[in-house]
């Protein structure tokens, strides 16, 4: 009985689960797991037996379907839970709002904390314990509100500038404003001199914060607001901004009526404020949530004539105010950029988290390469374990925009962070992951604890957070080898069905990862091309102007591809075909060659060894790719096959969009020494100005960025674009499917795929999600994929003998090989 108990009890929970994963069904725990002594407890998330990751689901139906997942490629199939008209029933919209937070009201989400009402002073008091203590061993905790203003524990200077900082608990109360409260709510339509208001408010201020928030309850207090908004008029700045100093302390609802009032009051006296009331005034508006943009821009204008003047205090505390600001008035980051490097080496991490933090929420340009030099070689000399995750993040962040390169950076942050993570919340660990993936870094170690902990605490999941690590993962083509990664995947992505209902970016974009790492899971899948869902991204399109269609597609086609058994619901180009997909996300040929200097440099060399412009052909094999390949055919004998006439001319250097009429050389008759000429003097021209890139930073490439000396031949590709009628020709032009090279005949069709710096991984040769998925969809299709990887085209550059790569790339094409020089 205690048995069934046991087991009732744990198909019940949907925490405690993953039990016995890799246990053998007779082994030693599975017996004691059932007997009835049996301790629940020890299956905690903090367990030991938890952290050795001894993980199953003797609760799910669908584990026979999961077991085999980690070596099984393709479509597979999930268990997914009755649809209540297209919506989850584990996790339905009523429970989630649109980023999927609890459906609360607003004064809940803002004032609560772990279900309790905790001041800013509690908060910051218990993080700097936790971070204090030796050895680290707590779980660090993470507010959106207060984590951010842990800077302001550094410095003293801070005390007559912020609001959030740590206050003792007074032994009492202070009584001396009672009589006061009282007599308001006695008369309330009496005048009371400013100077008992303002009595009444410095004696409020001399208790704790914890006092204060149970104040804001208190209907003496609603009515003190109401005084406050008829006198504030006739109050001092100094007065006015410690009035907002208590509400904020207080935790004042950004309902109350009182704050348009203050609001107004502020912006009218913004120009008599000096430096310190002006951020004590930012600060407090902060800490209570109101919007004040109008106050916040002449705020910031005010500022920028003082920056040269600044300390270190009020410099830290304006870039983080302009950071939750979202922006500043142009010139004043430029000028507290300038001001770093003079106040860089007396900050703490903490300290330089949060001036990273606020310079990637302004979203500022890159900074130069040598203060990110500073930075990062300060973040190397200090003690990172000691740091609150959420100013690692901030660093990290601010990195994520810098395409330099600091190898040894993001080495020593992976070799510190590692062994931490399960200290740092869900939020932080899945910023670090992101990071990386979006710097083409993958660290082996730091994946696979990642993996560990993100799995263990799925239940914390939103949507965005499994988008987010699929994407990581899949960009890395980097599969963690745990048994359970991926079944903790797919159950989340099913739980969470009803938040992908108001978000579906977030489905189409963890799906099409899993195609990345060659997953297709047929339930999820069917779900998304199902008429109900298609509806729902069309009306989620609409809405907020992203664009699917072009992901929607390649998983479509993908699906096609490599799982032809799939049976289920299909995209319908009819969605494709609503308008123009924007030339940003699926640009025309002209546009990608002359955004792509590799391929014009290989194209070149192409057409002098192949001979003809019939020979070969530059264009997309794989249209729902959208991305240029050179296509060479040869017979059995090894000889070139030229292309029909019925196809787009080979050449594909075309002014605009679909119009392939106009070939690389103008379909000028010219003898093949002439050719071999111009293929040497388009190689030639493209060395000087594409050596800078091969001799720069090992950073992803930006290949918009490099400038090209065109010669007069090629410069019709970047001149005046032909205007395209049919406002949807380009997306026609991508919904063409690909032709498959014949499987009978012994002709060998040729895929030659020049690899950009920033298709693989960060210094390595391993190609990203997506471009791996291209590699092996071009091979199903029964093409030989030559490569030509960043590494070899940039060696060729460096070569200046043109009639040598020449003969390398002949080697290539008519010995089909993958050498390289």
């Amino acid at each position: 009985m205690a048995h069934q108990i046991c087991l009732h009890w744990l198909g019940k929970q949907k925490n405690v689960w993953r039990l016995l994963w890799i246990v053998e069904p007779n082994s030693t725990l599975m017996t004691s797991c059932f007997k009835p002594s049996f301790n629940l407890h020890n299956f905690g998330r903090k367990s030991l037996t938890h952290h050795k990751c001894i993980l199953a689901r003797l609760s799910h139906s669908s584990v026979r379907h999961y077991a085999q997942l980690p070596a099984q490629q393709g479509l597979f199939h999930v268990k997914m839970p009755d649809l209540d008209e297209g919506k989850s029933s584990s996790k339905s919209v009523a429970e989630n709002t649109y980023f999927g937070k609890p459906n609360v009201k607003e004064s809940e989400v803002q004032y609560l904390y772990n279900k309790e009402m905790i001041s800013a002073s509690q908060y910051m008091q218990r993080e700097r314990e936790k971070l204090m203590s030796e050895p680290r061993s707590h779980m660090e905790s993470f507010h959106s509100k207060y984590t951010p203003r842990l800077f302001y524990l550094e410095r003293e200077q801070y005390k007559s500038t912020a609001v959030c900082l740590p206050r003792e608990d007074l032994a009492s109360v202070d009584m001396s404003h009672k009589e006061f409260l009282d007599k308001i709510m006695v008369d309330k339509h009496a005048r009371f001199p400013i100077s008992d208001i303002m009595d009444c408010i410095k004696s409020l201020g001399l208790n704790s914060d914890e006092w204060l928030i149970d104040m804001n309850n208190d209907v003496r207090f609603l009515r003190l607001c109401i005084i406050i908004k008829a006198v504030c008029n006739t109050m001092t700045t100094d007065e006015l901004a410690e009035v907002l100093t208590l509400l904020a302390r207080a935790q004042i609802r950004t309902r109350n009526y009182v704050l348009p009032t203050l609001y107004q009051e502020c912006c009218n006296r913004v120009g008599s404020m000096d430096l310190r009331t002006r951020l004590l005034v930012l600060d407090s508006w902060r800490m209570i949530g109101y919007p004040v943009p109008r106050f916040c821009e002449e705020a910031f204008a005010a500022c920028r004539v003082e920056v040269p003047k600044m300390n270190t205090a009020e410099l830290l505390q304006l870039i983080y105010l302009i950071g939750e600001n979202r922006g500043a008035p142009d010139g004043l980051e430029e000028s507290l950029v300038k001001q770093l490097p003079d106040h860089l080496t007396s900050l703490s991490l903490t300290e330089l988290g949060t001036v990273c933090t606020g310079l990637f929420k302004s979203h500022s340009s890159p900074q130069t390469s040598d203060l990110m030099l500073e930075i990062s070689d300060h973040v190397c000399s200090s003690d990172i374990q000691s740091v609150h995750s959420f100013f690692i993040v901030g660093i990290l962040k601010h990195f994520r925009r810098q395409y330099a390169g600091y190898q040894h950076f993001f080495q020593y942050v992976a070799n510190a962070v590692a062994p931490f993570l399960h200290l740092y919340p869900l939020m932080s660990c899945m910023q670090i992951l992101l990071t990386y993936a979006t710097m083409h870094i993958c660290h082996p170690q730091l994946c696979d604890n990642l993996a560990n902990e993100i799995t263990h605490r799925a239940d914390e999941w939103r949507s965005k957070d499994a988008t987010k690590i699929l994407w990581s993962f899949g960009t890395l083509q980097y599969l963690p080898d745990k048994p359970y990664f991926l079944p903790t995947v797919l159950e989340q992505l099913v739980d969470l069905q009803g938040e992908m209902e108001e978000y579906p970016l977030n489905l189409v974009s963890s799906l099409l990862s899993l195609a990345y790492l060659q997953r297709y899971p047929w339930e999820l899948i069917n779900r998304l091309f199902s008429k109900e869902f298609l509806q729902t991204v069309t009306a989620f399109m609409d809405k907020t102007g992203v664009d699917l269609r072009r992901d929607m597609l390649l998983l479509d086609r993908s699906l096609e591809i490599e799982c032809p058994q799939y049976n289920g619901n299909r995209l319908d180009e009819s969605i494709m075909l609503r308008s123009e997909i924007h030339s940003s996300i699926a640009p025309t040929v002209g546009q990608q060659m002359a955004n792509r200097p590799d391929v014009r440099f290989i194209a070149g060399l192409v057409r002098a060894a192949v001979g003809r412009k019939e020979n070969y052909k530059i264009h997309s094999i794989l249209p729902h790719f959208n991305t240029l390949d050179i296509e060479v055919r040869l017979n059995e004998h090894n000889q070139l096959i030229p292309f029909e006439p019925s196809d787009p001319l080979p050449g594909a250097f075309s002014q605009g969009g679909d119009d392939d009429s106009n070939s690389m050389f103008n379909n000028r008759k010219l003898s093949p020494d002439q050719k071999c000429k111009n293929a040497v003097a388009l190689s030639s021209n493209l060395i000087a100005n594409m050596t800078k890139v091969t001799k720069g930073s090992d950073a992803p490439e930006d290949p918009s960025a490099t400038g090209v000396d065109t010669p007069p031949e090629l410069k019709n590709v970047q001149e005046r674009p032909r205007r395209v009628k049919d406002k949807r020709r380009n997306v026609k032009r991508i919904l063409q499917k690909p032709v498959p090279a014949p499987s009978q005949s012994k002709e060998k069709w040729l895929a030659i795929v020049v690899w950009a710096r920033n298709h693989s991984h960060y210094g390595g040769h391993k190609l990203l999600g997506q471009h791996a998925m291209k590699r092996r969809q071009l091979e199903l299709l029964g093409y030989q994929v030559l490569d030509v990887p960043f590494q070899e085209w940039s060696q060729m550059m460096k070569n200046r003998d043109q009639q040598e790569n020449i003969k390398h790339i002949k080697r290539k094409i008519f010995n089909n090989s993958h050498s390289s020089l």
